[in-house]
């Protein structure tokens, strides 16, 4: 999907590779699933922060992109988060493994951001490239 002249272009999901050291192998599933999910998003954040007016910062304790200071992408607990709006909002949750984010873990979700997991992930390139057209029209900060 291209909005804006800003396409997250699927290579950037499908051609990584993780680190290839043999102990790599020994690690938890769980652990992997963490590193190969964070490795995505760093490659996502990485190539929309090239873009004029979008930049990588901290927020509530994790890492997101922002554009013109309006935060637009999330990652957390090896999931992606995503700030929607409309149809989009209501196409993302109905994933299977959709939620609405919680960045506090205590049951006050916040009703615009979607996360979803890395099951998702060949998917999150395209989501990002929504939240960042929807972000966009929202005032700088």
């Amino acid at each position: 999907m291209k909005v804006l002249g800003v396409h997250v272009a699927r290579e950037v999901l499908l051609t990584h590779t993780l680190p290839q050291s043999p102990l790599f192998g020994y690690l938890p599933r769980f652990v992997r699933g963490w590193l190969d999910s964070r490795f995505v998003f760093d490659r996502i954040a990485d190539h929309l922060a090239a873009q004029p007016n979008i930049k990588r910062v901290m927020l509530f304790g994790v890492p997101n992109v922002a554009v013109n200071g309006n935060v637009f992408i999330a990652y957390q607990h090896g999931a992606m988060v995503f700030k929607l709006s409309g149809a989009a909002h209501a196409q993302a949750l109905a994933l299977p493994d959709a939620r609405l984010w919680d960045p506090s873990d205590k049951g006050r979700p916040m009703r615009e951001w979607v996360q979803l997991s890395l099951a998702s992930r060949d998917q999150w390139a395209d989501w990002a490239d929504e939240a960042l057209a929807y972000v966009s029209t929202l005032p700088a900060k």
